[in-house]
């Protein structure tokens, strides 16, 4: 029997500090109600739930941006639908104004309307806007920067020695760079054979430095003609500016659009070049008329489809015939576009809700099961704590021995 040290107590202690410590992580568990608060509690599962809450915040903000897209699109075509009402009245005066029963004050009439029809058209497509930014004028369209000069390959004629015969088309190395024979070259001495590198670009080579080389087996005698590579040069003065609607939890998981201009000019009903009559007179396709512009300055005056003849009447019907087919045209793939960003917004919130499912099972605590635990805890918890009672009072045995 010893009192310096209380191993029981120290044992009992022990056990009362990992039942005391469980409990706590059980608390902490049912309280938040997650299994996972701290990297500690499961390292690898707070790695996968964090790459999953990641996706379920994309997927979810990805939804949104595809809402909004529709919004867009449900914008534009309804200005669409408000041009093609228009079309249709021109369309109607032209078709009035194409019969000889009218008088000259009655086509003046008409030719007045069509003017102010053709104004509202501009005005349409002109500041129709969704979040301030101008959709119907032609600045959202895929403007793909063009090139100046397209990208071209390293070509060299060579005299070759006797050798391995060469086949058209067939692919050989030099230089380490790969060409591809342009006809085929005899095994015989001073063979001669056009060479066209098989990738296009920029080289430094010049002719001399392949003089001496070996090609297939045949030494390069000359080179009687070079052409060094050449990198695709780009206008960066034009760019992409469609829409893109990102779509995806990820990097480039995007659905593209182009609004183009559906104002006068462009729908070929308003013009400032050929086939435009002075004022006051009746020939020609368009005609000046007052108070028709492009819905941004009065200053810059178009005319409308001339109706005051029969003639033009019948050339304008025909001219508004192609303006309603074009606005059908973008009216149409708006409309696919929409139905395809509801599609996406479903299969977004489907995934998304998937993955929540997925991303619970990973991190939340199963209470019913979590409670057992705690419950089996907190019963040695009281039991550790009696035991170390009991423990702490076995060294006062020892007094009895010095009675």
């Amino acid at each position: 029997m010893v009192i310096a040290h209380n191993i029981s107590a120290l044992n009992t202690y022990k056990s009362l500090g990992i039942a005391g410590g469980s409990a706590d992580k059980s608390m902490e568990k049912l309280s938040s109600g997650y299994k996972i608060n701290k990297a500690a509690d499961d390292a690898a599962g707070l790695s996968i739930s964090e790459k999953m809450r990641s996706q379920i915040r994309g997927l979810n903000q990805a939804s949104t941006n595809a809402s909004n897209g529709v919004s867009m699109i449900q914008t534009a075509e309804g200005a669409l639908n408000e041009e093609h009402s228009i079309l249709q009245r021109m369309r109607e005066l032209a078709v009035q104004s194409a019969t000889d029963t009218n008088a000259s004050e009655d086509r003046e009439a008409l030719q007045s309307e069509m003017a102010q029809l053709t104004n509202e058209i501009n005005r349409i497509g002109s500041t129709t806007e969704f979040n301030g930014m101008k959709i119907l004028d032609g600045s959202k369209t895929n403007k793909v920067a063009t090139t100046e000069s397209a990208a071209a390959a390293e070509t060299l004629t060579v005299t070759l020695g006797a050798g391995t015969k060469l086949d058209a088309n067939q692919r050989v190395t030099l230089n380490g760079r790969q060409y591809k024979v342009g006809a085929d070259a005899a095994a015989t001495d001073n063979a001669s054979v056009t060479l066209t590198a098989v990738i296009a670009e920029k080289t430094v080579e010049t002719k001399d430095d392949y003089v001496g080389l070996s090609l297939e087996g045949r030494e390069v005698k000359a080179v009687t003609s070079f052409t060094a590579g050449k990198d695709a040069t780009v206008d960066a003065a034009t760019k992409d500016d469609s829409v893109y609607f990102h779509v995806g939890a990820n990097s480039n998981q995007v659905i593209n659009t182009e609004f183009k201009d559906m104002r006068a000019r462009a729908l070929g009903i308003s013009s400032t070049g050929s086939g435009v009559s002075a004022a006051g007179k009746n020939d020609g396709v368009f005609v000046e008329t007052a108070n028709v512009n492009n819905g941004t300055s009065s200053t810059n005056t178009e005319h409308s489809l001339n109706i005051s003849t029969r003639e033009g009447a019948n050339t304008a019907i025909e001219v508004i015939d192609k303006a309603i087919k074009r606005v059908s045209n973008e009216r149409s793939k708006y409309g696919a576009i929409q139905n395809r960003l509801e599609y996406t917004i479903n299969n977004l919130n489907t995934t998304a809700e998937n993955m929540t499912a997925a991303e619970s099972t990973v991190r939340d605590v199963d209470m019913a099961s979590e409670m057992m635990e705690f419950t089996k805890n907190n019963i040695l918890q009281q039991a550790a704590q009696a035991m170390l009672v009991q423990a702490n009072s076995r060294p006062q045995q020892a007094l009895q021995l010095l009675r």
